[in-house]
């Protein structure tokens, strides 16, 4: 299904009382289904043409955005409309995040780019506001989204990471620095890796991919942060200018952390960076336009929903088929070695196994002498 043939800038899972809805910011408006993707209708009209952010606050589910569009909320009731923040009082800002009970607002408009403003999730729509606390960080740093993990939530800037915990009272959280990092807002995700259990996976600032368990961080994208002259994918190949662009989302059914990256020198999302959350083996999806995406749920099925610079909702790996055309599939492997080059054996055997729907023609090329190019077409199968 198309969203009004504009670009998507955020997408949301909203479990609410009655109606489960994907929930997508899409060009000037918000848009929900309630039959996950079949059909849409608005639910908001009054955004600005730039990168929306949801958060779920209690029952309620909170829309802000990256040029301070005034904070609205919605119950997900059919037939009703997301409504503002009483003018006045809730500070229009970019981030929200709930924590402890509360509904925290952050990188406020008109104000400091660190203060971050907090009320009880009950009462986020009557209460004055006026409750407040600072990240500290450099003059021209700015809080850039936060995630919550464990008992604790963890704050992010472009150059820090801050700890946040509830301890009540005056104020009612404590916040130290604990990293000299920070993550681009769209690309931590939580997800279980290998044996190092549920860690947040993000994207740096730096080009960086980091595991982050709340305490210490492993680097994960070095065998892929440099070119390897075999192809365009890799992070050192990011544009920095446009880096808050990139988002991530985990696909549980497939056990991939799905990391869309903005290549040089296009200033859109252009490739996806597939992290395997078993074995820790990154592979690249090319022309993967895709501007954000996320788990959705109905009748207990879980799918992956992505909304392209079109405007386009698909269902991820749902076919072989797009829009009603064939895709071409590449099946790629590299050379191995089980000694030394000088002795290595000239028989690679590969294996392929086809479903019986599989169709099409098979094309077949190979590198020989460890040269780089790939030959010509050698050999081609039709399977019926």
């Amino acid at each position: 299904v198309a969203l009004t043939g504009t670009a998507g800038w955020a997408s949301f899972d909203f479990g609410a009382s009655a109606l489960r809805w994907h929930v997508v910011a899409a060009g000037t408006g918000i848009f929900a289904s309630s039959n996950r993707g079949v059909s849409y209708v608005a639910v908001a009209t009054d955004r600005s043409q730039v990168s929306q952010h949801f958060e779920r606050s209690k029952n309620l589910l909170i829309a802000t955005s990256e040029t301070h569009n005034r904070v609205l909320y919605w119950s997900g009731s059919a037939g009703t409309f997301f409504l503002g923040m009483p003018i006045g009082s809730a500070p229009a800002a970019k981030h929200a995040m709930d924590f402890a009970g509360y509904l925290l607002m952050m990188n406020i408009s008109g104000g400091s780019s660190r203060v971050i403003y907090y009320a009880e999730n009950n009462n986020i729509a009557t209460d004055p506001w006026t409750a407040t606390f600072e990240v500290g960080s450099s003059q021209d740093d700015e809080i850039t989204g936060g995630i919550t993990y464990n008992t604790r939530a963890y704050v992010f800037t472009r150059y820090t990471t801050h700890q946040l915990s509830h301890v009540g009272g005056n104020p009612d959280f404590a916040v130290r620095q604990i990293k000299d990092w920070g993550a681009v807002p769209f690309t931590a995700q939580k997800a279980t890796y290998g044996d190092h259990g549920e860690v947040v996976i993000c994207l740096g600032w730096d080009k960086k991919v980091r595991l982050f368990d709340g305490t210490d961080e492993l680097i994960i994208s070095t065998p892929t942060e440099q070119n390897n002259t075999l192809t365009t994918t890799y992070f050192d190949n990011i544009n920095e200018q446009q880096i808050n662009k990139c988002h991530a989302e985990v696909d549980s059914l497939k056990q991939l952390y799905k990391l869309w990256i903005v290549v040089k020198p296009s200033s859109e999302v252009t490739h996806c960076m597939n992290l395997n959350l078993r074995t820790g083996a990154w592979f690249p999806y090319r022309a993967n336009t895709i501007q954000t995406a996320v788990m959705a749920e109905s009748a207990n099925s879980r799918v992956l929903l992505q909304v392209s610079q079109a405007g386009r909702v698909s269902m991820v790996d749902s076919g072989n088929t797009d829009n009603g055309q064939a895709i071409d599939e590449l099946y790629d492997s590299r050379h191995f070695f089980g000694q030394t080059p000088q002795v290595v054996s000239k028989h690679h055997k590969l294996d392929f196994y086809f479903s019986p729907t599989s169709s099409g023609t098979i094309y077949f090329q190979d590198a020989t002498n460890l040269d780089r190019p790939f030959g010509s077409v050698r050999d081609t199968v039709v399977l019926d």
